[in-house]
């Protein structure tokens, strides 16, 4: 989507908008194309229209899909830039009771998330220029990307212009979650999947562009309501190298797809 963007600026640069309605019609569009076999013109009277499992601008979800969800794909690209934790521990506690804890009191038999996190090392700078220079605020000239990593994140120190404000600095938050899993106060019977840069094949090309074909691998962690957490294994059989959190989501979507009954 990105990339389909950045080429009508001269820049590089991506245009952002009517972005969100661009992808929406998109999804929907390639939805109904994939959805086969289609009904044939007897049939469609016993089908509801596919438009009836598509929703799109709601501000509460419907009571049948809280009843029914078991898992839940979320893109977790921008919860960093909204927190207002001021050290490390505050954004693992406010992922866990604010985001987590939260979803399962809506979604009674919820029993597998997967969290999408932005993957910079993936993502080319430039398609994200434009975003970011929209969250820049005039001011004084900054100097973050001066600043030492355990400035930038740690236990005590959560630094938001520094996230906001440099890429080894959002590439280092993005992975904090995945880094930190111990941390996460979550007693639930529930598996967790973190798809984020916490481990991050290295690179050790001497050359630009990079030929060592670098991915990521997911982390699986499975809770208890009795113990929390109770164990934690690497997804070795995925190797993620798409930047783009929405882009991720849809991998996990497939790979989902045997967790779910018809219906």
């Amino acid at each position: 989507m990105n990339t389909c963007q950045s080429i009508f600026k001269p820049d590089g640069t991506k245009s952002s908008y009517n972005k969100s309605a661009g992808v929406k019609k998109a999804l929907i569009e390639l939805i109904k194309k994939i959805s086969d076999p289609r009904p044939t013109s007897e049939q469609q009277k016993f089908f509801p229209d596919l438009d009836e499992f598509i929703l799109t601008d709601f501000k509460a979800i419907p009571q049948t899909i809280k009843e029914q969800t078991k898992a839940l794909i979320v893109e977790f690209a921008g919860v960093k830039f909204k927190t207002s934790a001021s050290t490390g521990d505050q954004y693992i506690e406010y992922v866990s009771k604010a985001i987590l804890h939260k979803l399962i009191g809506h979604l009674p038999k919820l029993r597998h998330i997967v969290i999408c996190e932005e993957k910079y090392s993936f993502t080319p700078d430039t398609l994200k220029a434009h975003t970011r220079k929209r969250r820049d605020c005039k001011g004084k000239i900054s100097i973050v990307h001066l600043k030492e990593e355990k400035e930038v994140i740690s236990a005590d120190k959560f630094h938001k212009p520094s996230v906001v404000g440099t890429s080894i600095s959002r590439k280092l938050v993005s992975s904090y979650l995945g880094s930190h899993i111990e941390q996460l106060l979550l007693k639930q019977n529930m598996t967790l999947d973190i798809d984020s840069e916490a481990l991050l094949t290295p690179c050790h090309c001497e050359e630009v562009p990079c030929t060592c074909f670098p991915f990521t691998t997911p982390l699986r962690i499975r809770f208890t309501s009795e113990s929390g957490i109770v164990g934690t294994e690497k997804l070795s059989n995925i190797r993620q190298r798409k930047g783009e959190a929405e882009m991720a989501q849809l991998d996990w979507m497939m790979e989902l797809d045997a967790e779910l009954s018809d219906g």
